[in-house]
């Protein structure tokens, strides 16, 4: 049955409403998200102060956590799995903003990195295979359309560490503290030796990579200047004379 142009525009202008609607209900989430990942982000620049007391700072961080997984999860709630990447340009950079912050707090707290598994879990993002399907051996391969971290969200948020890691060394200096500039070398040294492992394609990745050498340069120069000056030697004694409580 033949249809008029005037009925066709017609349910294209309904069809377009619709999409309209669901992209609003969208963006009503995603902002909250995207304020939040701010917030955590301008509170991590206090680490950067004179006195700045790290623990308190990424206690504080972590206590936002729980409400961007409760964000995320009304999103999973209305987000049709068919259309999850019609639509998940809008939330792309909120999540690597997000593995950058949670990434750097767990650093600073535990010395270690935090995997995407670790980082799903964190923000509500962690996935389960229904109960018909097989689950895949490779953890970041979820299910098409569910919410996830994926492994390029993921390493663009690790680009963002060194140069945070790279001034945070220079500031702790500042402050007297010449332990962390060692720590800051040993995992920097460690992180950009597993992004040359990769063969990036993605330009603008490659680009963030390429960046990471200067932060490094950086902190060795700073670790550098305090061998010299013999400051890690006389930090390293006083640590053995300090008594154990």
């Amino acid at each position: 049955m033949a249809v008029s142009v005037d009925g066709l525009f017609a349910q294209f202008s309904s069809v377009l409403e619709e999409e309209n609607k669901y992209r609003e209900e969208i963006k009503v989430v995603t902002k909250e998200i995207e304020s939040l990942a701010r917030t955590l982000q301008s509170t991590i620049q206090l680490t950067h102060l004179r006195g700045a007391d790290i623990p308190v700072i990424c206690a504080k961080c972590t206590q936002v956590y729980p409400q961007i997984a409760q964000l995320f999860t009304k999103l999973k709630s209305f987000l049709k799995p068919e259309v999850y990447f019609k639509y998940r340009d809008h939330w792309k950079q909120s999540i690597s903003n997000l593995v950058f912050v949670a990434c750097f707090v767990h650093w600073l707290q535990y010395n270690t990195l935090l995997s995407i598994p670790e980082v799903e879990a964190l923000f509500g993002l962690s996935w389960t295979y229904p109960a018909n399907v097989t689950p895949s051996a490779t953890p970041s391969n979820p299910p098409v359309g569910t919410f996830c971290v994926e492994l390029e969200d993921y390493l663009f948020g690790l680009t963002f560490i060194p140069s945070e890691l790279s001034r945070l060394c220079v500031n702790s200096v500042i402050n007297e503290d010449f332990t962390l500039p060692l720590r800051i070398s040993s995992f920097l040294n460690n992180l950009y030796g597993g992004f040359r492992l990769l063969n990036l394609k993605n330009d603008a990745l490659r680009k963030r990579y390429d960046s990471i050498k200067y932060d490094v340069k950086k902190v060795e120069e700073v670790v550098y200047d305090l061998t010299i000056r013999g400051l890690l030697k006389k930090e390293a004694k006083e640590t053995e004379m300090t008594p154990a409580p």
